[in-house]
């Protein structure tokens, strides 16, 4: 199976069901197909095909899942590009993975980027015309992503991951901690981060859905159970530092709001 191939299978298994979620907001899993595809086919007119290398640039979005699930639908492999990082090291990126075209949320750009960027948004996908779903270029054996190490010992270097492996991976943790159709996933970690695979396409396995904490939420605990609370989130991964801090303030938060999260928030 691929990445694109877990999720347009449920899609058409539970079309009306919440995918995804954000502040603000809710798609669902025929509403995130529809605006992939739109996506994917513009990305096929760009000239993307199997395992071509688009970058994409966003913080935790709509943009930044459906740039990731619509270069999968044209055959591409995404490279993860954090803002947050020096544009010295996203053009590095870029250029390192011969990344062919540049997906970038509104307002972000990589100066000195030699191929072309093209920007996304939600609010210009959801008014576009229907255009229906792509030829399916990519296989199991097709790159999906390359994620970049952090460089900490040396030169930043690409990690090249296919398909097979990451639907293997998934398939392991849903054997492992199966999710139902009533589980809510956060994703807080970076998409740069390779913990971020599972929170990005678990959920899509069972028909559950993903809940994107806002930019900087990750580091704050107060804001994190403000979140968990109101979004029903189930499942959640955190580093024993940021575990800790969390435990802690929720010891802080009234009886109500612990029972709550409690009953909830079963997997950490």
């Amino acid at each position: 199976p691929t990445l694109h191939g877990l999720f347009a299978r449920r899609a058409a298994l539970s079309p009306h069901r919440p995918a995804l979620r954000f502040p603000g907001g809710m798609l669902t899993y025929a509403e995130l197909d529809q605006y992939t595809d739109r996506l994917a086919v513009r990305l096929r007119q760009k000239g993307v095909r199997k395992e071509s290398m688009v970058g994409v640039l966003a913080e935790r979005s709509p943009e930044m899942a459906v740039s990731v699930l619509a270069v999968l639908k044209a055959g591409g492999a995404y490279v993860p590009l954090d803002p947050d990082y020096p544009e010295d090291r996203l053009r590095y990126m870029l250029e390192g993975s011969g990344a062919c075209l540049l997906l970038a949320q509104p307002g972000l750009s990589v100066s000195g980027f030699s191929g072309e960027t093209l920007e996304v948004s939600l609010s210009s996908l959801t008014s576009e015309a229907e255009t229906g779903a792509v030829s399916d270029e990519a296989d199991a054996d097709s790159l999906a992503y390359i994620i970049y190490t952090s460089g900490s010992t040396g030169t930043p270097k690409g990690v090249a991951v296919e398909h097979r492996q990451a639907a293997a991976f998934l398939s392991g943790m849903q054997g492992q901690f199966p999710l139902t159709e009533e589980d809510v996933i956060v994703l807080k970690s970076s998409f740069s981060f390779d913990a971020s695979i599972w929170q990005l396409f678990w959920w899509t396995i069972s028909g559950a859905s993903v809940y994107l904490l806002p930019a900087g939420w990750e580091k704050d605990p107060v804001r994190m159970i403000e979140a968990f609370s109101s979004e029903k989130v189930t499942t959640a991964h955190f580093i024993p530092a940021m575990v800790n801090s969390f435990l802690d303030a929720l010891e802080t938060e009234p009886a109500e709001t612990r029972a709550r999260l409690g009953r909830t928030l079963t997997r950490v």
